[in-house]
């Protein structure tokens, strides 16, 4: 056999990704008596990602066009390497609206986020948030300022909420396998 030279590698390298996603909504709107409206709305999402990577090398190429590894020699440095990894998110959304003579407002949210990168029994978190609000261009006492300076609508809004954050890497919570000497 003849040999391209010392050490002349063939790299192969396969990467596959898989991602699926759901989501889904409702609503419901409601105006009782002319002057209250009502919103209520539920959605759902779910998205799973999953990543598969396989590796192999060997040195020791017969030719320097053969890209595959049965090209090369078998015997000599003949490395692998693989792995794979998994995600997951889902997440529940409740909000309902109320508004009475279209000018006093208010809101409630509530957000239920579960992460496949916590630990059983963490993985879901409650995110609620509520709002109140004014439009106060709706006003009949303030009418004249408003139209006087050309405003057609104002509104003061004050709200409350928290958020959550996954923004840490798969598998950060779980343990994990380890060798000692």
């Amino acid at each position: 056999r003849v040999y391209v030279g010392d050490n002349e590698r063939i790299y192969n390298a396969d990467r596959n990704n898989f991602k699926t996603q759901l989501t889904a909504k409702i609503n419901y709107d409601r105006v009782i008596a002319k002057n209250h409206e009502f919103n209520i709305m539920g959605a759902y999402s779910e998205e799973f990602w999953k990543i598969r990577t396989l590796a192999a090398n060997r040195e020791n190429r017969f030719h320097p066009l053969l890209h595959e590894l049965d090209a090369a020699l078998g015997s000599l440095n003949i490395t692998n390497s693989g792995g794979s990894s998994t995600e997951g998110l889902r997440t529940y959304i409740g909000r309902f609206n109320y508004s009475a003579y279209n000018k006093y407002l208010f809101e409630f949210n509530l957000r239920i986020d579960g992460s496949s990168k916590f630990i059983k029994g963490y993985q879901y978190g409650s995110f609620p948030s509520a709002a109140v609000g004014w439009r106060f261009t709706e006003e009949s006492f303030i009418k004249p300022l408003t139209e006087k300076i050309e405003l057609t609508n104002g509104k003061f809004r004050a709200s409350y909420g928290s958020l959550g954050n996954n923004g840490v890497g798969l598998y950060e919570q779980q343990e994990v396998l380890t060798t000692t000497n």
